[in-house]
């Protein structure tokens, strides 16, 4: 039996080969601002077109297409050196950009919560800080992308209510930080210093995933803050055992915040007793 070729898809056919005619003529004219406002323009109204007749895929297709667009328009007006840094830097910020964008599409026009669409926005985003602010190091892409993917899956997971994803992007959200403060940022040098500032890091995710919890629930989750806290206190140890001489400025930060989010959870916790 042969293939019958949908409508739809022959209009997509069309469209791609049309963009394409559409770039190639602009290079080769040498009118790069008047090809990519064309396209942006042709672009414009068939993501109306999409969003009209109720195409959801067309819809997604077409605001993944501005993303790349958009991002190679915008090298060609910065006029940026083409190296490969600078190429997908811009491309992958233009392309997470507008999966935020496709997640409020979604939300006003069809009344749907594409949560999942916040990790490849939040991993796009990330990827783009580290290729374009930083050197680009291992370290660089720990950070940004650990900041970014963990940020994602705790957003997803208070925005749909899923414990298991606040635990994880809790987590990896603060070890990518604790990875890079400890053996980059802050130029430390003593690798027993390095270990307890990491383990100190660590231990912050897990009391994240207490206070989020609050966020989901009628009440706080306690349990977390058990290996948060053995977390902290061996980080605390190796950062004292390898700094003596920074042990009384230590303890004496250590105390006034302590008091400080000590009187503030009893602040809350009234005014929780009162409602």
């Amino acid at each position: 039996m042969r293939k019958i070729i949908k409508p739809s898809n022959i209009h997509g056919y069309l469209f791609v080969f049309l963009m394409g005619a559409i770039v190639i003529l602009g290079y080769t004219s040498g009118r790069f601002g008047l090809a990519f406002g064309v396209i942006i323009l042709l672009a414009s109204l068939e993501l109306a077109y999409g969003i009209t007749i109720g195409l959801k895929g067309w819809s997604m297709g077409i605001v993944l297409f501005f993303g790349i667009v958009s991002g190679l328009g915008l090298l060609t007006w910065l006029q940026l050196p083409i190296k490969l840094n600078n190429i997908l830097g811009i491309l992958s910020g233009t392309t997470g950009i507008c999966w935020l964008i496709l997640f409020g599409l979604f939300a006003l026009r069809w009344k749907e919560l594409m949560w999942w669409v916040i990790v490849p926005a939040g991993v796009l985003v990330s990827l783009s800080s580290a290729l374009l602010v930083s050197s680009a190091g291992v370290l660089d892409f720990v950070f940004y992308l650990g900041l970014g993917i963990g940020s994602s899956l705790l957003i997803w997971g208070i925005g749909a209510r899923l414990f298991g994803l606040i635990i994880a992007g809790s987590i990896v959200m603060t070890v990518a930080p604790g990875v890079s403060f400890s053996w980059q940022i802050l130029g430390i040098t003593n690798p027993i210093s390095q270990t307890g500032i990491m383990l100190v890091w660590f231990g912050l995710g897990w009391a994240i995933i207490t206070i989020s919890s609050r966020v989901i629930s009628d009440k706080f989750l306690w349990w977390p803050l058990i290996p948060g806290g053995v977390l902290e206190m061996v980080g605390i140890g190796l950062y004292l055992g390898a700094n003596p001489n920074f042990a009384g400025g230590f303890l004496r930060n250590t105390t006034l915040m302590s008091v400080l989010l000590f009187g503030s959870y009893i602040f809350f916790l009234r005014l929780n007793f009162r409602k």
